[in-house]
């Protein structure tokens, strides 16, 4: 399937009263549950994005403002993606960017990601070009993957990174993920005594289990994105050495 085929038109017409109404409550929500904890990227992202709390946003306007700071784009998709389609539209700088919302009855959590947590969670950070070469890092680990190791291997690197990582700023632990970003619950938990909150070491994050329909009791603190880079650059020369796979002449 070719990528573009994935990709759809969305329709910012087609959302009602009620669909902004709810918007405009998880995002003023979520400002408070942060207030104080998020990473300065994601602040300086909503900035850089202009994103309107009071109604859902128009992808069209966030790229406009987004690409030509990163490169990156938010591309609308239909629901959720194979992974091989969606690290595949990282390598390109597209992030798949679901554009329903859930109901006024689902405030609290959705299996699947809506345009809050794509948006508020993710598309804000990309406006930051050490995050953007990270996400679009995660495109090139996943092509180098032949084994279910190597599948394992990454996905916990992206779920203590991408999705639930934290960082330190100023001596200070800050929220990361978009999975803490986007969850009040999540938010408030993260940086609690219920949570045992380790330096972030590639080795252990690899090694680490996870589950994803209960809060996390561990999670990983970043020193900083270029840390986080650096950890990717160092599991793809992992994988591809474990099996065997030349560098390409010149890299």
């Amino acid at each position: 399937m070719k990528l573009n085929n994935l990709f759809i038109q969305q329709n910012p017409d087609s959302y009602t009263p009620e669909n902004h109404e709810v918007w405009q409550a998880l995002c003023l929500r979520q400002e408070e549950a942060l207030r104080g904890k998020a990473c300065s990227q994601f602040y300086q992202g909503l900035e850089q994005i202009k994103l309107d709390f009071q109604r859902l946003p128009r992808l069209s306007d966030i790229n406009d403002r987004i690409a030509p700071i990163t490169g990156w784009r938010a591309a609308a998709v239909p629901g959720y993606l194979d992974a091989r389609y969606f690290f595949q539209c990282l390598q390109d700088r597209n992030y798949p960017t679901t554009i329903g919302i859930r109901s006024a009855d689902s405030m609290d959590y959705v299996e699947e990601p809506d345009i809050f947590h794509d948006v508020f969670g993710h598309v804000a950070l990309m406006a930051d070009p050490a995050y953007g070469r990270l996400m679009q890092h995660f495109g090139d680990i996943h092509d180098a993957i032949s084994t279910d190791q190597d599948l394992t291997e990454m996905t916990r690197l992206f779920w203590f990174t991408i999705e639930f990582g934290l960082i330190r700023e100023n001596g200070e632990t800050r929220l990361l993920g978009s999975g803490l970003l986007s969850s009040p619950g999540e938010a408030v938990h993260c940086l609690s005594d219920k949570v045992e909150r380790r330096p972030f070491r590639l080795a252990e994050v690899i090694a680490q289990p996870f589950r994803i329909d209960v809060f996390q009791d561990v999670l990983f603190v970043a020193e900083s994105l270029e840390q986080l880079l650096e950890a990717g650059r160092v599991l793809i020369y992992q994988i591809k050495e474990r099996n065997a796979i030349r560098w390409p002449k010149g890299t």
